[in-house]
């Protein structure tokens, strides 16, 4: 019955799903810079990237989970 509540969009979770989606691109956008940099000066160019990618794949699954909580909204 819970999921049922999600899916129906609530306001709250609605607004918790694009702020937590919100952070995620702006924590992305930060490590890619980095990323950048990293690859520019040549140290700790690989460990950047590991972090970009799973930067990139917290911001998948916030999309994923803002999609669902708004399939009703």
């Amino acid at each position: 019955m819970a999921s049922r509540n999600l899916a129906r969009g609530g306001s709250q979770e609605h607004e918790n799903a694009e702020a937590r989606l919100q952070t995620a691109r702006e924590r992305r956008d930060l490590v890619e810079d980095r990323r950048d940099t990293a690859n520019a000066s040549g140290e700790g160019a690989f460990e950047a990237s590991v972090a970009l990618q799973a930067a990139d794949e917290e911001v998948a699954a916030r999309e994923a989970w803002t999609k669902w909580v708004n399939r009703d909204y």
